[in-house]
């Protein structure tokens, strides 16, 4: 009777543990693809995340490790004794909230159990963002608002954060030969609609990040560099004269913007000196910014347009260290899962993704605040995650999946 109970208190546990995976999968799908057109619907799906997260956690009793665990760790012990001691530190502690968002990178790997479940998300991912870019092409050759940045749905610099991220999530799908024809075809579509609306956003730190991480995938995957870079070439030979004066524009030395960008690491270095340790706090720069120089734009100094900057203004060198070692410590894991299941050639692409936005994101962060900006934060972190669950279906697909340290 008693083994009667037990089977069947296990087998409750079972069902119920995976009613809240599919919630988990439902609503982490939504927080991720709604962030594309609201933050208010990502937010809320997030919660829900959270919680169904949690409740995973409490029915398994056991947590499934990295090697990174100890530096995001670190970096939260970090983010509180920065708050202790900055000079705002009612802000700092709200600002404390951007924390939850690494736990993306945990609900990647719990949500996703198969190939198929990934596939399909990727599939209906890249339909919603093109569709949405179709829309934001409309909108701005439409009604004669005369938009000079696609901005439609939040700031044009976040719209261009997100584009470079989703264009290369489709960009190693369309070389993608497990897909069909059809398949293929549909990425390829949405992939374009999803590129010009990048283009359109004038995001040069975006475009940059987006050309460093097509070149990883070229690098990689050898037999589309030529591509890759044939492509890159002819956006440039028929792109618009407008767009081509931006793209150069990155590389001089007067442009404006590059100028008020200089200036902010100059003057982020002065903040430094003067709170070397644990730094001002996770706070609006600003008010300390202005102590210390005059802006040369009205709009300068709310953050400092570099995440290292940033970082280690907020943070002060002990958070700086930290924050250097969580993403040395993470490319090494992305590059060890990528190489174990790189003769698989589904997941070889699962796991080359977080790779090129890994680089995409950081080259792009040298020129904005990007860590820090909660929509593509969310949409880093479910991409880093998605080199843990790669691994996950590698060794599910063997039979030979245990948990343990990934």
């Amino acid at each position: 009777m008693k083994n009667l109970f037990s089977k069947t208190n296990n087998l409750w546990k079972e069902d119920k543990r995976e009613i809240y995976r599919k919630s988990l999968l439902l609503f982490l799908s939504i927080n991720v693809i709604s962030l594309s057109f609201s933050i208010f619907v990502s937010s809320v799906a997030f919660v829900i995340s959270i919680f169904c997260f949690v409740s995973i956690l409490v029915i398994d009793k056991k947590w499934n490790r990295t090697s990174i665990d100890y530096l995001f760790l670190l970096f939260i012990l970090a983010e509180t004794v920065s708050t202790i001691f900055s000079v705002n530190t009612e802000q700092s502690f709200v600002n404390m909230k951007r924390l939850f968002i690494f736990s993306i990178f945990y609900m990647t790997f719990y949500a996703f159990n198969s190939n198929s479940e990934i596939k399909k998300f990727f599939m209906f991912l890249l339909v919603v963002v093109g569709m949405i870019s179709l829309i934001e092409i409309f909108v701005k050759y439409s009604f004669e608002l005369h938009i000079g940045r696609i901005g439609v749905f939040q700031h044009y610099m976040t719209t261009g954060g997100l584009k470079m991220i989703f264009c290369l999530y489709a960009l190693p799908q369309i070389f993608n030969k497990t897909l069909s024809k059809k398949e293929r075809t549909v990425v390829t579509v949405f992939f374009c609609l999803t590129f010009i609306t990048l283009l359109l956003t004038m995001t040069r730190s975006a475009w940059l990040g987006f050309i460093l991480g097509a070149v990883i995938c070229g690098i990689m995957n050898k037999k589309v560099l030529f591509y890759i870079i044939g492509f890159v070439v002819l956006i440039f030979l028929i792109a618009p004269d407008s767009i081509k004066e931006r793209g150069l524009s990155s590389f001089s030395t007067t442009h404006t913007s590059n100028v008020t960008r200089f200036h902010m690491i100059e003057t982020g270095f002065k903040i430094f000196q003067d709170y070397p340790v644990f730094g001002i706090g996770d706070i609006d720069v600003k008010k300390t910014y202005i102590q210390y120089t005059v802006p040369l734009e009205p709009h300068e100094g709310g953050h400092l347009h570099n995440n290292f900057m940033q970082i280690l203004v907020c943070l002060g060198a002990f958070g700086f260290i930290i924050f250097i070692l969580l993403f040395v410590f993470l490319f090494v894991l992305l590059i060890k899962n990528y190489n174990f299941v790189k003769n698989d050639d589904n997941l070889k692409i699962l796991a080359l993704i977080p790779i090129m936005v890994f680089f995409a994101f950081h080259f792009s962060g040298l020129f904005e605040w990007n860590f820090g900006d909660q929509e593509i934060a969310i949409l880093f972190w479910f991409s880093m995650g998605l080199s843990m669950l790669s691994k996950k279906l590698f060794l599910n697909s063997t039979e030979n999946y245990n948990k343990h340290i990934i």
